[in-house]
């Protein structure tokens, strides 16, 4: 074999190494798996609708619940985003309660994400932004809402919009959870 033939082979197997690697990064990054629902240990609650998780392979993510807004325990709650309350105390002892609702729920449990079609996989903060669902296959989103420790987010378009905003009326109209007595200064 002569030098200009093992230099080409030479070359194209370099090439083909290195497309074959391609291949096997994850181009954006991310640390999510590739297909579009994950189980996952949820392994803190930062607060009512933030969770860290992490997946089988050892690697960890914030999560963002999609759709939901829970009232803030570490931060000044705005009144204005939940329409009738204008008590920033009653909000946050509301946080602090949907803190604890989503820890009794999640906290060590091992729950499924489900990404959002229409929505984008990462929020203004690069945390994930998932729908999160029990073993039982209850979305634990809807249960905030449903159960009046949430607010829609209706900052963002989602695909479970008008069944968020439907689950917030009937929690407010059955004064559910923050919806009860209505904290007013």
């Amino acid at each position: 074999m002569n030098k200009i033939s093992f230099k080409i082979i030479a070359i194209i197997t370099v090439c083909l190494f290195l497309l074959i690697l391609s291949g096997c990064i994850d181009a954006d990054n991310n640390n999510v798996e590739s297909n579009d629902t994950n189980l996952v240990t949820v392994i803190k609650v930062v607060d009512g609708d933030t969770i860290d998780i992490r997946y089988s392979n050892g690697t960890t993510e914030r999560v963002r619940l999609l759709g939901v807004d829970t009232p803030e325990t570490h931060a000044e709650n705005k009144p204005e985003e939940f329409e009738g309350i204008d008590n920033d105390s009653y909000l946050h002892e509301w946080g602090v309660k949907a803190n604890n609702y989503t820890s009794n729920i999640l906290e060590d449990k091992e729950v499924r994400l489900e990404y959002d079609d229409i929505s984008d996989r990462r929020g203004y903060y690069g945390r994930l932004l998932a729908y999160v669902y029990l073993k039982n296959d209850t979305m634990y989103n809807r249960m905030l809402i449903k159960d009046g420790y949430a607010r829609v987010y209706d900052e963002a378009e989602i695909e479970y919009m008008d069944e968020f905003l439907e689950l917030e009326k009937e929690a407010r109209e059955n004064k559910k959870g923050l919806w009860g007595v209505i904290g007013k200064s």
